[in-house]
């Protein structure tokens, strides 16, 4: 019995991103973006926007090329999950945090006023450990990452929004189109899960 319940907390601790479902979601959802090593802009699937952090969206394409480190969770081809990309064309090197593996990221949508809300959370680490590799995006390179395809009634316009420091430092993402449930507008109260810690949850700047 023992066994079975520190394995059973582990798997919910991992990544509650890679234990969806399709069915409703009520309140946010814990957010886990892990992403590939750099490689080189592909201008034949990117669109290439000069002097510029930004990021691209291809809901066409599944995750072939994702592997998270120490996660099976997300097999390849996952129709789950479509491709997202951050991408550096600006002159200097982009470093961003990255907490146990993942990029330090939330998802927004637009409520029925047009208002932007989260729709996902991030749990801190109290373990230094877990921020000691950070993204290094050199001039010219992306990073491939798994984005949940959210499913639900409410149709609405998507975006990411990352931390990319310690400080206040955030950059917001284009938005594509797609569909939620309103009950993820709900913020959750009390501790709550995250990558691998319990915390109370931070939205990254957004409302």
């Amino acid at each position: 019995m023992k066994i079975y319940l520190i394995i059973t907390s582990y798997i919910i601790c991992i990544g509650p991103a890679f234990c969806q479902n399709d069915t409703a979601s009520i309140g946010a959802e814990s957010a886990y973006y892990p992403c590939n090593e750099p490689d080189i802009i592909d201008t034949s699937i990117i669109n290439y926007v000069h002097n510029k952090v930004y990021f691209h969206f291809n809901q066409e394409e599944l995750q072939n090329d994702i592997k998270p480190s120490n996660r099976k969770l997300l097999d390849k081809g996952d129709p789950r999950f479509f491709s997202g990309y951050l991408i550096n064309t600006t002159d200097s090197t982009f470093k961003a945090i990255r907490q146990d593996g993942s990029l330090m990221m939330i998802k927004e949508a637009q409520d029925e006023n047009g208002k932007w809300k989260a729709i996902e959370y991030w749990v801190p680490s109290g373990c230094g450990n877990s921020y000691f590799d950070p993204l290094i995006l050199e001039s010219g390179k992306t990073v491939l990452f798994p984005v949940w395809r959210d499913k639900g009634d409410f149709k609405t316009n998507i975006r990411l929004r990352i931390k990319y420091s310690f400080k206040d430092d955030a950059i917001v993402s284009s938005s594509y189109e797609g569909s939620i449930y309103k009950s993820q507008f709900q913020k959750p109260t009390g501790s709550v899960y995250g990558i691998l810690y319990g915390g109370d949850a931070m939205y990254l700047g957004a409302e």
